[in-house]
């Protein structure tokens, strides 16, 4: 299959064309301008206290930088020199962030940047038409999920119900119109019992 991208005409040198669609050049350009954050919330990381974090932010970073240099490689053969260099904000930097709160910071950006790059890498896998683009979504999506189970560990645990939701308390009290709140929920999901 043939995909041209508008602007391209025939008879264009190959070498400086990309050999998929839009959607590629999209998704390559928007993966390498996601990375600017990440690799800056790694690079304050390593000022956490705590060894697993530092790890963590290490083995993060060089990821980030090999992926970074490939884009920035197939980009440059397609001809896109000028590609996404977009500065990194004081906020996505971490910068003044310390302890815990340095830690916390650094997990929910990794958390979210493996979302982001997991989601826009399904949709390249969908509507992407070029090789190289499709490999590096690939290779973002198995990344992706390898660096949300690495990061679970570092999540803290679930919150415990407030003392004055449990089973006992009148969910009444806390409806806005006075009406009966919802029936008690029983602990286990309902279904036949073996």
């Amino acid at each position: 299959m043939i995909v041209w991208s508008p602007g391209r005409r025939p008879g264009t040198d190959a070498a400086a064309r990309p050999d998929g669609n839009d959607t590629d050049l999209r998704y390559l350009e928007q993966a390498l301008t996601a990375l600017g954050p990440i690799v800056a919330a790694c690079g304050a990381a390593a000022r956490s206290s705590r060894p697993d974090v530092r790890a963590l932010a290490r083995a993060a970073l060089a990821e980030q930088t090999v992926r970074g240099s490939a884009i920035s490689a197939v980009l440059h053969d397609w001809g896109r020199l000028e590609t996404a260099d977009r500065r990194v904000t004081e906020v996505e930097s971490l910068d003044g962030l310390e302890g815990d709160a340095l830690d916390r910071a650094f997990v929910v950006r990794l958390v979210a940047g493996a979302q982001a790059s997991i989601l826009g890498a399904r949709g390249e896998m969908v509507s992407g038409a070029s090789r190289a683009a499709r490999l590096f979504a690939r290779h973002a999506i198995h990344a992706g999920y390898r660096q949300l189970a690495a990061l679970d560990s570092l999540l803290p645990a679930t919150p415990p119900e407030p003392a004055s939701m449990l089973e006992g308390d009148s969910i009444d009290r806390w409806s806005d119109d006075g009406g009966p709140g919802p029936e008690h929920r029983p602990s286990s999901l309902p279904g036949r019992r073996a």
